[in-house]
């Protein structure tokens, strides 16, 4: 059996990201050998304010246990076959985590959104001056194995990572099936992500 641990950013089946390019593999890939466990940065009760202004003690005493707990990961007596990363280990702060992990075993880096764009939600503008703006390209270099979720992102990608997967992101057809629809009704798009206040 090969040992994953995937370091996600969010609690399980809480952000479409992370359920659509990890999470609903995980049975498909337990049955192929590949046992993954999941290993959130912050708690389901931080998740519930993390994109509500204020909240400040909270956030930070989320943030402080968050790399405690990478930490402890980072330094394990048994680590891991793999470590998978969807998006980055920690939320703040230089690739540090991700250069431990990747001394001791393979990283594997996942990304679906421009993440090597600076953004910060309105609600936790105080944090901007704790964010890398070169983060994703250094973690890019310490990865075994990029994956991304369409070209435009491959292109980043490959100027900094040895080498590159475009895995275009996915449903399950088990779960969501098309309704019918009649004919000359205009279609909705839609678009599902993390709800963050004052933003567009």
């Amino acid at each position: 059996m090969i040992r994953v641990l995937a370091m996600t950013p969010y609690p399980q089946g809480r952000v479409p990201g992370q359920r659509f390019r990890i999470e609903q593999w995980a049975p498909l890939l337990r049955a192929e050998g590949i046992d993954v466990v999941f290993s959130p940065f912050i708690s389901s009760n931080a998740m519930d304010v993390l994109y509500q202004p204020g909240h400040k003690g909270q956030k930070i005493s989320a943030t402080v246990w968050g790399y405690l707990k990478r930490s402890s990961e980072a330094f394990r007596r048994n680590p891991p076959d793999v470590i998978f990363v969807y998006r980055e280990a920690a939320f703040l702060g230089p690739p540090l985590l991700e250069w431990l992990l990747s001394q001791r075993t393979s990283l594997i880096l996942d990304f679906d959104d421009a993440i090597y764009l600076a953004d910060t939600s309105s609600a936790n503008a105080w944090s901007r001056v704790l964010k890398s703006n070169r983060k994703t390209e250094m973690i890019c270099r310490l990865a075994r194995h990029v994956t991304v979720g369409n070209e435009f992102l491959a292109q980043f990608a490959r100027q900094h990572a040895l080498a590159v997967t475009v895995i275009p992101t996915t449903i399950d057809t088990n779960v969501y099936k098309p309704r019918p629809r009649p004919e000359n009704v205009r279609p909705v798009v839609g678009w599902s992500g993390i709800p963050r206040p004052g933003r567009a």
